[in-house]
């Protein structure tokens, strides 16, 4: 074993010593290939980098022979290697020689061929690196290939127009004509136009007057989005007046080039009021102010709006007076009425009566009668908000007391 371990170690001195190869003019090793054989390996090691190769053959005797060749009978000479020296070496080591009979390699030893197995490595990386290379170039080449075929496909948008322009060739230089399906005309064109989106085959034919070739062609026309456009809208005016408890209608009319079906939305100050093309603005005595009307016309993609702007006009609501009715009492009777009246504006309301006699009291009067007061009599109350008045006639009658006789004097005559 101490033979072998020399014999490596002037093996890798002598790799130490460069030795210029003349046929591929660079610097190599001298010694840069070995085959060998331990308990645990058994393969040859070689650095297909020079121009000559060292074969070794060990066993448990140490190293068996070995030889120098030229890198044109490398090959041979590791067939050669595998199959005499190698399998005679492993029934050597492994066959015929027990556990204990198997001496130790020392570490410096492994060390060597660790270095060698390093080598070995880095060559079979540079193999994998190439492969890899080659084997992007083919995938690149299979792509191109698929575009390529891929080329029947025409692309273009709504309002585009197909013109196909087909080229072909006839072995016999017959003149060709092509003939075209929908829905392409004669020509090869088709005018798109918006709501043509979609995906259409047509088939192209040559013929020599005999014979025919076609080949189908994929039209994908994709969608031109346009947004709705409005054609009418009334009121015409953008600003509008109306008074309270007035009504006014709204309309639209839109139109859209992708032929989509268009929804309305109508909306008063933000809130959703109906979804029809049409909307009746009815308006109540709270809606004294200004306030916006809304329509949106939507083909679900893309939206129009139309925006007017409503001033609604306060319109006053007369106050209501309850009912009076007629009174009746007696000379010398205290008549007492009471007026009760409201104002659905909320406004402040003020009483009045055309009567002097009656005494006022805010919506209260009182009349004291006397015994002169006997007869029919008309009294007018009215209420009023500031703006407005309301009136109400009350018939009182006052019934006559007869009142006994007064004696006043008895004279002589």
């Amino acid at each position: 074993m101490n033979e072998v371990q020399g014999f490596l170690r002037k093996l890798m001195q002598n790799m130490e010593k460069p030795n210029r190869c003349k046929q591929r003019g660079i610097i190599t090793n001298e010694l840069n290939g070995l085959a060998f054989t331990t308990k645990n390996f058994h393969y040859p090691k070689s650095l297909n980098i020079s121009c000559y190769f060292i074969i070794i053959t060990i066993n448990k005797e140490g190293v068996k022979e070995g030889w120098m060749v030229e890198k044109i009978i490398f090959f041979a000479i590791i067939a050669i290697s595998l199959l005499v020296s190698g399998c005679d070496v492993y029934q050597t080591l492994y066959a015929q020689q027990n556990q204990a009979d198997a001496e130790k390699i020392s570490e410096e030893d492994i060390a060597i061929l660790d270095d060698w197995a390093a080598l070995d490595n880095e060559s079979e990386n540079i193999g994998e690196a190439i492969t890899e290379e080659v084997d992007i170039d083919v995938a690149e080449d299979v792509e191109s290939k698929e575009l390529a075929e891929d080329a029947n496909v025409v692309i273009v948008q709504e309002t585009d127009l197909v013109s196909l322009v087909p080229k072909a060739e006839d072995p016999d230089q017959d003149l060709l004509t092509f003939i075209f399906t929908s829905p392409l005309d004669d020509k090869g064109e088709w005018q798109t136009n918006y709501g043509d989106a979609g995906e259409y085959t047509a088939t192209v034919t040559a013929s020599d007057g005999q014979l025919t070739a076609s080949k189908e062609v994929l039209i994908i026309v994709k969608r031109n989005e346009q947004a709705p456009a409005l054609e009418s809208s009334e009121p015409q005016e953008k600003a509008i007046t109306i008074d309270e408890a007035g009504a006014i209608e709204f309309k639209a009319k839109a139109s859209d080039l992708n032929n989509d079906v268009l929804r309305y939305l109508w909306k008063i100050d933000g809130v959703e009021v109906s979804d029809k093309d049409s909307m009746e603005y009815k308006t109540s005595y709270d809606d004294a102010g200004s306030h916006t009307v809304k329509v949106i016309v939507s083909d679900g993609i893309s939206d129009t709006e139309q925006i007017w702007s409503v001033t609604v006009n306060n319109v006053n609501r007369k106050p209501q007076l309850a009912s009076i009715g007629s009174i009746e009492v007696m000379e010398t009777d205290t008549i007492k009425l009471s007026a009760e009246g409201w104002d659905d504006d909320g406004d402040t309301l003020t009483y009045l009566i055309d009567d002097s006699r009656f005494a006022q009291d805010g919506n209260a009067f009182t009349w004291a009668t006397t015994y002169e007061d006997a007869g029919s009599h008309t009294a007018t109350i009215s209420v009023s908000d500031g703006a407005d008045t309301v009136i109400q006639q009350v018939k009182i009658t006052v019934e006559n007391v007869n009142r006994a006789p007064v004696i006043l004097d008895i004279a002589q005559k």
